[in-house]
């Protein structure tokens, strides 16, 4: 029986897609890179920012396909019409949607659509890649939507070969300020002037999946004077689920408010989304994915994004201010950690990496200049002192062949390292 029932769904999802693709060649172009199956299709209905209703050609059928544009994601429409003045929807779902239509209108309602795995599907819709022409020549949409600040990158996982150009151009766009990365494009919002700071350890020690209690997003009220409300607000990642925080969640001045992946308690300082798979990709590997949080207050404007790996201005205010030192060969392996700048060093946001372990540092991690913390791999950290700290690690971690340990913050980026015998840094 589980056999039949599975031809059965191999064979919808075969009659569920079109036949007849033109072409397989590079998917972004030029000579190399990934490879994607290429159709041509005429544009029948623009539904919202990253959805379109197609005819395709050679398929031999008048059936019209929506296509789900690949890795990218626009705010929520409401209300759909053909008619742009009946459309309704979220703070800068219209305005994609408008400019997809307008450039499919120069194209004369004709596009190329692509995909790698030349059945590729979001629910019910093709999940494509869309390209319209453009004096002359076919650009990709995504490309057009994520470049102007119109949508979030949304990592593809299979359909991938767009994500390391939607990543860049997304992090461009947040650099500009445009579109949606203007924290002020919806209106003046609720205590728009409360600066804010955010981390995501998108890759807790051991098996993501099983790891959701340390997979988290902190939140930092950076005010010394205001009091954050996070009434109608809400977290996301690019893809659709949304973490809405309760009416009563508030942050005080200095304090962090962290936002765990699972289930949970919820306390004053701590909320729990819920999720049962990790929300966060990790970066690396051929598809090059990564992500973010995005933080959107009750008008819909986005607050704060924190976006990892970091591409576009990565200054980090660690950089070259920490020394570390190991000492690998002895009964009490420690570590210290030194600031060598001339000012005072906070670590709280950043961590120590070695292969198979993680340090966070708390919120009482600022460094004098010339002060150093030793961090013993032994020992209880209920012991703690404001220099001396134990990771609690009941074996050896610093093998004597060699190897090294990083000062990272969550951005990506290694901002001080130390080796010792044969590792390098």
């Amino acid at each position: 029986m589980k056999r039949c029932l599975l031809l059965v769904a191999a064979l919808l999802a075969l009659f569920a897609t079109p036949a007849g693709a033109v072409t397989r060649a590079p998917c972004r172009g030029g000579h190399s890179g990934p490879k994607c199956f290429f159709w041509y299709a005429t544009v029948k209905e623009v539904n919202d920012g990253d959805t379109i209703t197609v005819d395709i050609d050679g398929d031999h059928t008048s059936k019209w396909f929506k296509v789900r544009f690949s890795s990218v994601q626009a705010m929520e429409q409401t209300v759909y019409s053909n008619h742009p003045s009946r459309r309704r929807g979220e703070c800068h779902a219209l305005k994609a949607t408008s400019r997809i239509e307008g450039l499919i209108k120069k194209s004369h309602h004709r596009v190329k659509i692509s995909s790698q795995n030349k059945h590729a599907m979001q629910d019910i819709r093709l999940r494509r890649s869309v390209a319209v022409k453009v004096k002359g020549h076919w650009t990709n949409l995504g490309s057009i939507e994520i470049g102007e600040g119109l949508t979030l990158w949304l990592p593809g996982v299979s359909e991938d070969a767009w994500n390391a150009t939607y990543d860049l151009l997304a992090q461009q766009a947040r650099q500009k300020g445009t579109n949606m990365w203007n924290p002020t494009y919806c209106g003046s919002g609720p205590q728009q002037n409360v600066p804010l700071r955010a981390w995501i350890n998108w890759d807790p020690v051991g098996i993501d999946a099983h790891e959701l209690a340390h997979e988290w997003v902190k939140l930092q009220n950076l005010s010394t004077t205001e009091t954050l409300s996070l009434k109608g607000w809400w977290l996301r990642t690019a893809d659709y689920p949304r973490f809405h925080f309760p009416a009563s969640t508030t942050i005080p001045p200095g304090g962090t408010l962290t936002i765990y992946t699972g289930k949970g308690t919820d306390t004053a300082t701590a909320v729990h989304w819920g999720r049962d798979k990790p929300q966060y990709e990790n970066p690396g590997g051929s598809n090059k994915l990564g992500g973010g949080a995005y933080l959107f207050d009750p008008q819909g404007d986005l607050r704060l994004a924190e976006i990892y790996p970091c591409l576009v201005a990565c200054s980090d205010p660690l950089q070259g201010a920490v020394s570390l030192a190991v000492q690998p060969r002895s009964q009490r392996e420690w570590v210290d950690i030194r600031n060598v700048s001339s000012g005072p060093v906070d670590l709280y946001g950043y961590q120590l990496i070695k292969p198979g372990y993680q340090y966070i540092f708390d919120g009482n991690s600022v460094l004098q200049p010339s002060e150093r913390i030793r961090l013993y791999a032994g020992g209880d950290p209920s012991n703690d002192s404001r220099l001396t700290r134990y990771w609690g690690i009941h074996h050896p971690m610093y093998a004597d062949g060699g190897g090294n340990i990083l000062l990272r913050n969550f951005r990506d980026q290694t901002l001080s390292c130390d080796s010792w015998a044969s590792g390098h840094c």
